[in-house]
């Protein structure tokens, strides 16, 4: 099993799960976006034989994550869109 070191805050984690914020900060300014325009997060799933349901489980995990940590009140527009896709496409694949 390999892992991935996220310094931000310094933890190893399931590299498919570290992927995801590349949906979930898709459209901001830093550059996270960049990922998803060229196929970054495809390339890796598809070398390492990873099927789609395992990484939208990741992607709802994450995104779930993220949004806890932001105001409960008002939370991200985007992330909940995502995770809300990322939901209908998994009970689409498992049926």
């Amino acid at each position: 099993m390999t892992g991935w070191i996220d310094f931000e805050h310094a933890c190893f984690e399931d590299p498919c799960i570290g992927f995801a914020k590349f949906f979930l900060w898709a459209n901001d300014e830093s550059g996270w976006g960049a990922g998803v325009k060229f196929g970054l997060v495809e390339r890796y799933l598809y070398n390492h034989n990873i099927e789609p349901a395992a990484f939208l489980l990741r992607l709802i995990l994450r995104g779930l994550w993220h949004i806890k940590d932001n105001d409960l009140d008002n939370p991200p527009t985007y992330m909940l869109q995502v995770v809300e896709d990322a939901v209908t496409r998994l009970k689409h694949i498992i049926g």
